[in-house]
Parts: structure tokens; C-alpha cells; sequence
């Protein structure tokens, strides 16, 4: 496929909203199934970053449901379609990634694409003096856990071991979504600022553009009647059901 500008360019989302966890679910899968809309901007990506309308739990596509009910009593959950284990949500910075096969990375593995977008949290760490750093042991996790309570290779650590950031991905062949969560509150980072530099760092380091970009109304309405019919039912939530 020949280069051009729209292999590297990528649509900023900024979701000054807070949404509802079922809200946020069915807006990245809306978003990783609108590659026409990318394309109509010259762009073979989307990059959003969003919040919480309530504290509540995101659990990893293969995570049984009653565990994270038992071990989160009160919160509201809601199962992702990507992997990985279950992640506590309200004063995160939450990101995802989608990419199209016209994308210089579309073709990066699981493990290249965690380094390079780690890569570019750890230089905005690094930029606002908070030591950190990438993990290289390898470990297996299965069943129930919590995300940050048990690091993976690829996750991002302090000095002292805590993880700080973490992802996860879903590989398909029209396109490959990964979500993101940086605990910024772990170290006092003002959450503007650091994604200001997080994105920053994923165009120096990624050798991507990055254009602004507002949510379509109709990108948002399809969103919202696949939060109902999908990601607030329990066939889906409890059930692994789509």
C-alpha cells in the first residue's frame, strides 16, 4: 500500500463529557467500526480519551461475571470487549485506539503496539519528572483479578512497583481497538497537562499526526442504541453474549 498522509494521520477525540459505562463501551465499538468516517477526514485512526459518570468497574472480555459483581459490591459493571482484568474507573485518565488497516502500525503485534503507545505515556511521565518504567517479566493471568494489582509485561510501573498504566487490545481484520487507563492521581499528575503530553508523545514517538476531531451526532446515536441493546444487558455482561 502506498504511503500517503492519511496512513499517519489520526482523530483526536477529547470527550469533555463524562459517559456512562455502557456509554463509553459502545462509543469505542462504534468508532472501531466507522473506518469510512475516518477515511472521509484522511485519517486511518481515532484516539479518544474520556470519563466516568460514576465510579463503577470495567471487566476484561473473558472475566466471569459473578466474580466481579462479588468482589465490587455496589459498583455498576460493565464487560469490554477487549481483554484483561477488571479496572476501577472515576478519577482515571481512560483512552482507546483504533486503527485501520491503512495505518503505518496496523501491522504491529500485540507487543509492539503496547510498547510503542507505553513508550509515549512514559516519555509524558518522564516529562513532568515522574520516574517510570516498562515491564519486561512475563506472567499469565487468568480467572478473576484486579488490573492493577497484578502487573503484565508491557504494563507501566513506578520506581516502587505500583502499575500506573495498563491496556488492552481486540484484533480484528477491519480494525484493532486498544484501551488504556493511566492512575495519573497515583502521582499528583494534573490529567489536562498530562494528555496534552501523551499526545505529544505519541506523534514524536509513533510518527503519527493527530487532527482534532468532534463525535458525529449520528456516530452518537448509533452509539447509544448499542449501549442499551449490548452493553447494559446481561446477555453480554453476564453471559458473553453479543
Amino acid at each position: 500500500m502506498p504511503e500517503t498522509a492519511g496512513n499517519r494521520k489520526m482523530l483526536l477525540i477529547v470527550d469533555a463529557l463524562p459517559r456512562s459505562p455502557w456509554l463509553n463501551m459502545a462509543l469505542d465499538e462504534t468508532l472501531s467500526g466507522a473506518q469510512g468516517l475516518a477515511v472521509s477526514r484522511g485519517a486511518s485512526a481515532f484516539a479518544r480519551f474520556y470519563s466516568w459518570d460514576r465510579k463503577c468497574v470495567s471487566f476484561g472480555y473473558a472475566q466471569p461475571h459473578q466474580r466481579v459483581v462479588s468482589g465490587n459490591p455496589g459498583l455498576p459493571s460493565v464487560r469490554r470487549p477487549t481483554g484483561g482484568g477488571t479496572v476501577l474507573h472515576g478519577e482515571d485518565l481512560t483512552y482507546s485506539i483504533v486503527l485501520f488497516p491503512g495505518s503505518v502500525i496496523f501491522g504491529m503485534g500485540r507487543n509492539d503496539l503496547y510498547l510503542c503507545f507505553h513508550n509515549a505515556l512514559m516519555q509524558a511521565f518522564m516529562h513532568l519528572g515522574v520516574q517510570c518504567a516498562i515491564r519486561a517479566e512475563k506472567s499469565a493471568n487468568s480467572g478473576y483479578y484486579r488490573c492493577f494489582e497484578k502487573p503484565v509485561q508491557g504494563d507501566l510501573l513506578l520506581s516502587d512497583g505500583r502499575k500506573i498504566a495498563g491496556a488492552a487490545q481486540r484484533h480484528g481484520r477491519d480494525s484493532i481497538m486498544m484501551q488504556g487507563t493511566v492512575c495519573t492521581g497515583l502521582v499528583g499528575v494534573p490529567q489536562d497537562r498530562f494528555r496534552e503530553l501523551f499526545v505529544k508523545s505519541i506523534v514524536e514517538t509513533a510518527g503519527l499526526s493527530m487532527e482534532k476531531f468532534n463525535i458525529p451526532e449520528r456516530v452518537e446515536k448509533d452509539a447509544a442504541e448499542l449501549a442499551v441493546r449490548k452493553y447494559a444487558a446481561d446477555s453480554w455482561n453476564v453471559e458473553r453474549k453479543a
